[in-house]
């Protein structure tokens, strides 16, 4: 089985590839089996590696909309594949700025991203498993940020980008009560890990 980096990875979940046959009448689900399907062809079925970052400021979380099948529509944390030799963290980093176009203002604006936010990390944990990812067999390490701990940091501007159709600071009230993959499990592990409530 060939090694996919990130980008190609992402690239064959990419709506601007349509899947091959004839798809009138099909439903969201039968789209999403056709993508999965396409998925596993091109890379097998894992395991692969991912990393995910959760970043709360304040009593919000910053998620971002999938703009890819499967689940195409649906809120998710910032992340994706590791790029090949790339640390988890600088994997999750990377993500959250292609994806939400991150970017501190105030008096840290113009600061270097990655040593700014090592300071906000606040844990680390894993989600593993064969059935956590509806694509393949995807595990993922996830850095949880409590971007209170920046002082004098405002909050950060962000905007859809790369693979997201939206970003948003979401309240943790108003975290919907689906979202992609196990991402909402994903969520409530960070805010315990961050001190927050969540439901």
């Amino acid at each position: 089985m060939r090694t996919p980096d990130a980008r190609a990875l992402e690239t064959t979940m990419n709506d601007d590839a349509a899947p091959a046959g004839p798809t009138d009448g099909a439903t969201e689900e039968d789209l999403d089996r056709i993508a999965i399907a396409r998925y596993r062809k091109e890379w097998g079925k894992g395991p692969f590696e991912t990393a995910d970052c959760v970043a709360f400021w304040r009593d919000e979380v910053l998620l971002i909309k999938r703009k890819n099948r499967p689940q195409k529509g649906r809120w998710a944390t910032p992340g994706g594949f590791l790029d090949q030799d790339e640390p988890p963290y600088v994997s999750a980093i990377r993500e959250l700025v292609e994806e939400t176009v991150f970017k501190l203002t105030g008096e840290h604006a113009g600061k270097q991203i990655a040593g700014l936010l090592a300071t906000a990390v606040v844990g680390t944990f894993r989600q593993e498993g064969e059935d956590r990812d509806p694509r393949a067999h995807i595990n993922t390490t996830v850095t949880v940020l409590d971007l209170d701990l920046i002082e004098g940091l405002e909050k950060p501007e962000v905007q859809a980008e790369d693979d997201a159709d939206d970003a948003k600071w979401t309240k943790l009230r108003d975290v919907p009560p689906v979202m992609y993959a196990d991402h909402r499990d994903i969520v409530a592990k960070a805010a315990r890990i961050a001190g927050r409530a969540f439901a």
